[in-house]
């Protein structure tokens, strides 16, 4: 099984893994995520809130289905990329957050973006770092636009994502539709 702590030296700079530090010091790894990280997926998702799932999947789900962490962690890196960020105080498999993008099939050069932090690690600028790597990345990879879902009451996301002035719709029911113009 290949470590979640590894090298990317000869990647370009968008997937190349690195450390960072959150607000309050604590340090983070940040990188792609590999088929081989279901097992670390699934274990990250369980520890999540009620509400941090919701929030992520307007719905209740108690687990990933395997073939959700299928389509989670096989990628190529271009039309779907995901970073993965662990605790590197709590160990190489502790994974607290998750940022992606997909691409939109009717909108070429427009990308679905999501991030999905754990509730103990909210609040201190994790998100803000995954959506400057994703747009690094989606940039690179030559999208112009990223489109973002989100419940009104995601405050959070919506503080987050409020200097980027995204257009604001309501789609179905209680969810709005974000988008916004990377460059």
């Amino acid at each position: 099984m290949q470590p979640f702590i590894q090298s990317y030296s000869n990647l370009p700079p968008h997937v190349d893994s690195g450390s960072s530090y959150l607000k309050d010091g604590t340090p983070v790894f940040i990188r792609l995520l590999t088929p081989e990280d279901k097992n670390c997926l699934q274990d990250g998702y369980e520890r999540l809130s009620e509400r941090t799932r919701y929030a992520r999947f307007f719905r209740y789900q108690t687990t990933l289905s395997k073939q959700q962490l299928a389509y989670f962690t096989e990628m190529d890196n271009v039309d779907h990329l995901a970073f993965g960020v662990l605790d590197l105080i709590m160990g190489p498999q502790f994974g607290v957050a998750i940022g992606r993008y997909i691409k939109v099939s009717d909108e070429p050069k427009t990308a679905e973006v999501a991030i999905t932090v754990a509730d103990a690690y909210q609040g201190k600028g994790l998100g803000q770092i995954l959506l400057q790597k994703l747009t690094t990345a989606a940039l690179e990879n030559g999208f112009e636009k990223f489109v973002g879902y989100t419940m009104p009451g995601n405050k959070a996301a919506l503080h987050m994502l409020h200097p980027h002035h995204p257009k604001i719709t309501i789609q179905e029911g209680p969810v709005l539709r974000l988008v916004w113009d990377l460059v």
